[in-house]
C-alpha cells in the first residue's frame, strides 16, 4: 500500500497510493527504520480513509504530534482533518480584545490600569509585533524596561507584569511565562 524510495543522496520519501491516485511524501534523511515505522502510519492512515472509519486513538495521538507541514500534507490526501490555523494577532489587536471583553466586569480604575499597561505594552513591542513572535526573554526584558525607564513603583511593575501575563495566558501558549515579579 505505501512504499519507502530512498534516493542516491540519501533521502527517502513515502510513496501511496490514495483513492487510485499516487502520491509522494518527502521524509529527508532519515534511518531505514523511522522510514519503516512512518510508512507504517501511513498504511494505518489510507487504512482507516479507505473503510471510512475513524483512526484510533493511539493513530490519532500521533497525527496531533507531528509538524504542520506534515499534517498539511497528509490533509492535502484527504487521510486527516486539515488544522486550524489560529488568526495571528499583533499585540494591540490582542490587548484591545481582551480588555474589551473584559470591559464589563471591571471597575472604572482598573480600566485605567488596563490602559497604561497596554500603552506600555505597545510602547515597549510596538504596535505592529506579532504575538506569536514575544518569547519569554522578551517578558523579561519588558520587566526591566519597567523597573529602569518608568520608575516605577515595584508594586506597580508586579501589577503590570501581572496583568500582562494573565492577559497572554487567554493564548493557546506557553511562551509568555516569564511575566513574573523578581
Amino acid at each position: 500500500m505505501a512504499s519507502i524510495i530512498s534516493r542516491p543522496n540519501g533521502t527517502k520519501y513515502i510513496q501511496v497510493t490514495v483513492n487510485k491516485r499516487r502520491s509522494s511524501i518527502w521524509l529527508g534523511e532519515i534511518s531505514q527504520r523511522d522510514a519503516g515505522r512512518f510508512r507504517d502510519k501511513i498504511e494505518d492512515l489510507v487504512k482507516s480513509h479507505s473503510l471510512g472509519l475513524s483512526i484510533p486513538q493511539e493513530l490519532a495521538a500521533w497525527v496531533a504530534k507531528i509538524p504542520d507541514e506534515l499534517a498539511k500534507r497528509l490533509a492535502e490526501l484527504k487521510l486527516i482533518e486539515p488544522r486550524v490555523q489560529a488568526p495571528v494577532f499583533t499585540v494591540t489587536e490582542f490587548l484591545v480584545d481582551y480588555i474589551s471583553r473584559r470591559g464589563g466586569d471591571v471597575k472604572d480604575g482598573t480600566r485605567t490600569f488596563y490602559g497604561h499597561t497596554v500603552r506600555k505594552l505597545n510602547e515597549f513591542f510596538g504596535s505592529d509585533r506579532r504575538l506569536d513572535d514575544i518569547t519569554a526573554g522578551d517578558a523579561d526584558d519588558f520587566r526591566r524596561f519597567l523597573q529602569k525607564t518608568e520608575k516605577l513603583s515595584a508594586a506597580t511593575v508586579v501589577r503590570r507584569c501581572t496583568l500582562a501575563r494573565t492577559s497572554f495566558q487567554r493564548r493557546d501558549s506557553t511562551q509568555i511565562d516569564r511575566f513574573e515579579p523578581i
